[in-house]
């Protein structure tokens, strides 16, 4: 179920970019730091405790946090 949700969320914003942009390439560039940017931020490379706190809020940018991330909290909640 998360990668269907990442899948379509990461499928949207390429949409969005290609749309709003115009160029392949500019639109490819723009959606690599994005989705890296995501990642790293979401908790996926790097702990959320070793985020600064001046960065912590773009973690609810991305949708790495919501896919990924959230889901393995919600279960680690409810099975303790």
């Amino acid at each position: 179920m998360t990668v269907c949700v990442q899948v379509i969320a990461a499928e949207s914003l390429g949409l969005f970019l290609s749309c709003a942009v115009g160029d392949f390439g500019v639109a490819s560039a723009i959606n690599t730091l994005y989705v890296f940017t995501s990642m790293l931020l979401g908790g996926f490379y790097v702990d959320f405790n070793l985020i600064p706190d001046w960065l912590v809020w773009l973690k609810y940018i991305g949708y790495v946090v919501y896919g990924c991330v959230m889901p393995a909290f919600v279960i680690i909640y409810i099975s303790s």
